[in-house]
């Protein structure tokens, strides 16, 4: 297998200025968490395995061999590969849409699972938001929900959560590709003008409009026991 080198690395970084962002989300995989053996699959440079180390102290899965090693540079254990029956809970966020075949990774992490552990898929939404950013990323494709129910209705669990998440950034990201804004817009001062400005008017919409709308999708799902 050739080595895998990221190419969003820079964006990254400056997504980390997404404090409020970052911290709903951190809020999310919290909220959704089981005690026991975590795994952040897809970690990259640890933006989340920074935020829940003390309370969910994830072990890190990232195939991209520098970012694995600032993992390493961190503290954080990073492991490989994904073995049976391992953890009691994974979640992945905005990782499978770098995945052109997610439905296989999507049956290995099932099957990484403990019987009884749970799953957040936290992924871009909508395909008519995909941009050049995107494309710069490596995405192959942004989900609906519909997308997310049907990537694990045969994968022996059962949803337990399904919906959208960042109402605001939807029509953000909507002006960046209508006005084909160069990927370079993204640096850290817009991220945290947006961040700061905009995104904190999330807490009273995204509760509204989780069902039909958002930048985001996510799945939560439980390993049946059977």
């Amino acid at each position: 297998m050739p080595e895998f080198v990221y190419d969003g690395t820079e964006v990254l970084k400056n997504l980390t200025e997404a404090v409020n962002y970052n911290h709903s989300l951190r809020d999310l995989v919290i909220k959704e968490s089981l005690p026991g053996d975590v795994l952040d699959f897809g970690a990259g440079i640890g933006t989340f395995s920074d935020l829940l180390k003390d309370e969910l102290n994830p072990k890190c899965l990232e195939i991209d061999k520098k970012q694995a090693g600032i993992l390493k540079q961190k503290g954080f254990v990073v492991v490989d590969s994904l073995e049976e029956n391992k953890y009691d809970y994974i979640y992945s966020l905005n990782v499978l849409e770098h995945i052109e075949d997610h439905h296989n990774i999507v049956k290995d992490l099932v099957k990484a699972l403990k019987p009884g552990g749970k799953l957040l898929i936290f992924v871009p939404a909508f395909n008519i938001l995909f941009s050049d950013l995107d494309k710069k990323v490596g995405h192959f494709r942004r989900n609906r929900t519909n997308d997310l129910r049907e990537l694990l209705k045969e994968n022996n669990t059962s949803i337990k959560k399904l919906k959208y998440f960042d109402f605001i950034g939807f029509f953000f990201a909507l002006v960046f590709k209508t006005l084909r804004f160069k990927t370079d817009k993204i640096n850290k001062r817009n991220v945290v003008i947006f961040d700061r400005l905009f995104y904190p008017l999330n807490y009273l919409l995204d509760p509204i409009f989780s069902s039909i709308l958002g930048k985001n999708a996510y799945v939560v799902v439980k390993k049946r026991k059977d």
